[in-house]
């Protein structure tokens, strides 16, 4: 039966939430705020579809981190109405499929633009500087020792950024004044946002550029972006970065280029995999550094991931509208829940 979240109480119970699998974060502020609106709310900390249909069978918000929500999982919860994703990214979610079946999907505001852009910038810096390996040498017997492959100089180096948005031109702010110029590339920018960065073309990019750092969403058109012809057009002795989704690179094809010295190095908080499966391509690939997820973290974003999370459904429950919704439905709004009360 159909039960919109105005109507859930005219039927006896309580509107219900669902946290799947929230991860690093406390959400205990999340589901006081939730309770303290009129939800019910239960933890389900999976991203198992089976499990996420079995538990959240009855309920009309879904609060997730990167749970797969495809067609047949939002086909198989009856009640569902809004999925608040605890990201900026909604990749995980089949937003086409919960549009036709009426459900708002939502996405988090850019919280975290500083955290993310200086992640990068340090794994830029890491890398060119040989920090991991020179950290191992660092004991009275290498001591002495140097690398083959010495250190460039990054004034003289060209930094590549793909995708302007905020975190990209962010990236921006804080690595030009490091480089000899900056190369920017978005399909959706068509002037230069900042007198820090050149506009140019895909290739012009890739061919130039001694570091490529991506600040791209993941769509149909950005998958494996960076595959085997992409990575072999670099110049030698390049870098790659990413911080933004795992699946805009082919890991086989980037392993491939480090196990061939192609490239001087990759840093990553991403991967096609996450937690990456034992045997994962890029298992002890050479000139890598791979962090797990956690570049928007920090003593100030941690709580304000949950918070705005918890806001879109309490928001949602009090005036019938999503904040920050990232599809538009054919039909009206729903009416607010008639008991519930906005969390101060």
């Amino acid at each position: 039966m159909d039960v919109p979240l105005a109507e859930a109480r005219a039927v006896g119970r309580m509107p219900k939430a669902v946290y799947t699998e929230i991860e690093g974060l406390d959400i205990a502020p999340g589901i006081e705020m939730l309770r303290a609106a009129g939800y019910v709310v239960t933890h389900v900390p999976t991203r198992d579809p089976d499990e996420i249909i079995r538990e959240a069978f009855d309920a009309e918000v879904l609060l997730i981190d990167f749970a797969e929500l495809r067609g047949e999982t939002l086909e198989s919860l009856p009640n569902l109405r809004l999925i608040c994703v605890g990201a900026m990214g909604v990749s995980c979610v089949d937003v086409e499929r919960a549009t036709e079946l009426g459900i708002v999907v939502t996405h988090l505001p850019p919280l975290s633009t500083d955290e993310v852009a200086s992640h990068a910038l340090a794994l830029t810096l890491h890398l060119i500087r040989q920090l991991p390996s020179y950290q191992g040498s660092a004991v009275p017997e290498l001591w002495d020792v140097r690398s083959d492959w010495k250190p460039a100089r990054t004034t003289e180096l060209t930094l590549g950024v793909l995708g302007l948005g905020n975190i990209g031109r962010r990236f921006i702010d804080f690595a030009s004044p490091s480089f000899k110029k900056v190369l920017g590339y978005d399909p959706f920018v068509s002037e230069s946002p900042d007198r820090n960065v050149e506009l140019a073309t895909l290739r012009e990019v890739i061919a130039q550029a001694d570091v490529i750092s991506l600040h791209m969403p993941l769509i149909d058109t950005t998958r494996n972006l960076v595959n085997a012809e992409f990575l072999a057009s670099m110049k030698p002795g390049s870098y790659v970065i990413n911080v933004s989704r795992g699946g805009l690179v082919d890991s086989q094809a980037l392993r491939d280029a480090l196990d061939r010295g192609h490239l001087a190095g990759a840093g990553l908080d991403v991967l096609d995999e996450e937690p990456p499966s034992i045997g994962h391509a890029l298992a002890d690939a050479p000139r890598l550094i791979v962090t797990p997820h956690i570049g928007y973290l920090s003593n100030a974003t941690e709580q304000l991931y949950v918070r705005v999370q918890a806001e879109e459904a309490v928001n949602y429950l009090t005036h019938g509208q999503a904040v920050h919704p990232v599809n538009t439905l054919r039909q009206a709004p729903v009416t607010p829940h008639p008991f519930g009360k906005e969390h101060s």
